[in-house]
């Protein structure tokens, strides 16, 4: 049964929305164990409590045009069988919409301290079997809600991501297998090798590339052409198609360490690929304990192994104001600084 409208034609006061470039540091570090973004002073006991919180940080819309007439609309309180307890409405012609309406929650039926909790411990790197079962949701939104939050950060290393290197910095440089069939049984999967390029001392300068494959000499100097920046000393196996790189354009010095002998230069000991090697292992972590991914998906969860790394601290801040950038109207997202921690 609806109530009658209020006044109000924001969530909470215009003024207290958290702008996009300060929202990083506005939400800071979330208590895991309580599974809930708010500081110790608040209380999410209702959902409007939720639905205040996120749109104080633009997760939700804080206000809303109608539509028809391009009036304010007003926020109107229901009884709980409605969901999130409140709709907008237009006070001239009536047109409603969802508390959620343009938002990345508008995907989903589930509560909003739900979803914001499962994005808690997604973030996290907790098994979506325990987030399944502390949330008492079922196997499939969760999987789909999994599966939009990987978009976000394949979107986000489409957009964002560049070439490493330069002078003065190192670049190691590999190829790795991944999902190798049992036993060689089982469909091929053309995406089974990936090439890595890491820089020394900075891990989150990386680059993570199918090469389907291919593992040629013609294959691969282009890519590492269009990803590691001239002047950069490139440090490699022995693996023939690297064997020209110290002569190309860019001005490369290339080092080689012969895996087949050791894995250290024992006379220049800076000759290695530890960095790499090391990336690949905590890039195949995740595959080992889910047994394996389906094709489909497999790209998916490789982005946001890279875009955690690229977002070592601070990461559910970070990754809620990338949702907000993406989902926010253009202007708030042309004027942002989006140099995130």
């Amino acid at each position: 049964m609806a109530g009658r409208p209020t006044a109000s034609e924001s969530i909470v006061p215009p003024d207290s929305v958290v702008p996009l470039q300060d929202m990083v540091e506005s939400i800071g570090i979330i208590k895991i164990f309580s599974c809930w973004p708010f500081s110790s002073g608040e209380t999410p006991s209702t959902p409007s409590d939720v639905i205040k919180w996120l749109a104080r940080y633009g997760l939700l819309a804080n206000e809303m045009s109608c539509p028809n007439c391009g009036a304010p609309m007003r926020i109107i309180k229901y009884s709980t069988s409605v969901n999130d307890g409140m709709r907008w409405k237009c006070p001239n012609d009536g047109v409603r919409r969802s508390i959620r309406h343009g938002s990345f929650f508008s995907k989903s039926n589930l509560p909003l301290k739900t979803l914001v909790q499962f994005i808690i411990l997604y973030s996290s790197a907790h098994p979506l079997n325990y987030i399944i079962e502390q949330l008492e949701i079922s196997t499939h939104p969760a999987v789909d809600w999994a599966h939009f939050l990987r978009e976000i950060a394949g979107q986000w290393i489409f957009e964002n991501q560049q070439p490493i290197g330069g002078p003065g910095t190192v670049v190691e440089i590999d190829e790795s297998l991944f999902m190798q069939r049992k036993y060689h049984r089982g469909e091929h999967n053309p995406h089974d090798w990936y090439l890595g390029l890491i820089e020394r001392g900075n891990k989150q300068n990386l680059i993570l590339l199918p090469v389907f494959n291919d593992r040629s000499r013609a294959h691969l100097e282009p890519l590492i052409q269009q990803w590691v920046l001239p002047g950069t000393r490139i440090i490699t196996d022995g693996w023939a198609a690297y064997r020209q790189l110290g002569n190309l354009p860019e001005g490369y010095t290339h080092d080689v360490v012969n895996h087949s002998i050791e894995f250290v230069n024992p006379i220049d000991r800076s000759i290695n690929t530890q960095a790499i090697e090391g990336l690949w292992a905590h890039a195949k972590k995740p595959f080992k304990a889910m047994n394996g991914t389906s094709k489909s998906l497999f790209d998916s969860h490789l982005e946001w192994f890279q875009f955690k790394r690229v977002h070592p601290t601070l990461f559910f801040a970070n990754l809620m104001f990338w949702i907000r950038f993406y989902y926010s109207n253009n202007d708030e997202a042309v004027n942002a600084d989006v140099a995130v921690e």
